[in-house]
């Protein structure tokens, strides 16, 4: 499905740029980065829906940001797509920041928090994900488990916690909002402590899940989505929300972000798709498989699943988060290096 998804949109590159093609294979295009299985039905729906042919091109973990956010870079005199879904509103700035980006209001983002969406229309915010610490409860007591992201460089955890790279994905936008939040110098001291206390580097989050699942360490940073799959799973393992004391930074919480592209091939169908995916139904549809939170006070979230209103938010300052992760970036590498 990846490929033949990829390949539609593909076609409607080639069909927009030979001479003598009569009709263009696709209504609207859309570039996303969101996880292809939960992203896919919500877009499918759309065109059944809308009787619009949608060219969706999805993603895999290796190039997800940095390949669609560079392609779509690469095309700013002549952009393929109309809508780009971003699992996260901050690496989107690159963009932003060429002015590739349209700003649109949708009437069907009503309802969502003026935290999880640009007051000027630049992105708006569909289902969340947060960055949990999932514990192997063989490994780990009740009472002893760790409580703050502080806790991953406490000595009593040496060699027995995990983190996905933070070059990538999710751990990089972490590792932005935190250096917001704490400033460069305690960043890179938290930096120093995790390796001092010999961190364990996996690829991804979903990684991280396996594990703490099988015991192989007792403590590992991850997402939401993963964490839910692992305690569906039956898995020993527990999920703590970190730093919920009222003196805590809170615990990061990323929406996705839905943003209409600058001089789409497909403007009017290219409006109609965010305003579906912004809608509650379309948030509805991709919160109910608990990989996601819903934005909005209603409905409800899925059964076993947390509101939104019931975790303290770390702050997330989003043009400060997309500054910092090009600074600290190399300093990552770097660090993952070693």
């Amino acid at each position: 499905m990846r490929r033949r998804t990829g390949a539609l949109a593909v076609a409607a590159l080639l069909a927009a740029g030979m001479p003598g093609c009569k009709k263009d294979p696709c209504d609207v295009v859309i570039y996303t980065y969101v996880e292809q299985s939960h992203s896919e039905p919500v877009i499918r729906a759309f065109e059944k829906e809308s009787g619009l042919r949608v060219c969706a091109s999805y993603s895999g973990f290796e190039i997800k940001a940095s390949g669609i956010l560079h392609r779509l870079a690469s095309e700013a005199d002549r952009p393929s797509a109309d809508v780009l879904w971003a699992d996260d509103p901050v690496r989107p700035l690159l963009l932003v920041r060429r002015g590739l980006i349209e700003l649109y209001l949708s009437p069907a983002a009503e309802g969502i928090p003026s935290a999880f969406r640009a007051p000027d229309g630049l992105w708006t915010g569909v289902g969340a994900q947060a960055r949990v610490l999932l514990v192997n409860t063989k490994l780990v007591a009740d009472k002893a488990r760790p409580s703050s992201i502080r806790d991953l460089a406490n000595p009593r955890w040496k060699g027995r916690v995990a983190i996905p790279n933070p070059v990538h994905g999710s751990t990089l936008v972490q590792m932005g909002a935190l250096t917001a939040l704490w400033g460069e110098d305690e960043t890179r001291s938290f930096l120093g402590t995790l390796r001092a206390n010999e961190v364990r580097v996996a690829t991804t989050s979903w990684d991280v899940m396996q594990l703490v699942s099988k015991g192989d360490v007792a403590v590992g940073l991850t997402n939401t989505d993963h964490a839910d799959a692992a305690v569906a799973s039956g898995a020993p393992v527990a999920i703590v929300y970190p730093d919920q004391d009222p003196k805590g930074i809170g615990t990061l919480v990323l929406p996705t972000s839905v943003l209409l592209l600058r001089n789409g091939p497909h403007p009017a169908a290219g409006r109609r798709l965010v305003d579906y995916l912004v809608s509650p139904a379309a948030e509805a549809a991709l919160c109910r498989t608990n990989a996601y939170f819903p934005l909005r006070a209603n409905p409800a979230p899925p059964a076993g699943m947390r509101r939104l209103d019931e975790i303290r938010a770390m702050p997330l300052d989003v043009a400060r988060a997309g500054d910092e992760i090009d600074r600290i970036k190399p300093e990552l590498e770097r660090w993952r290096g070693r």
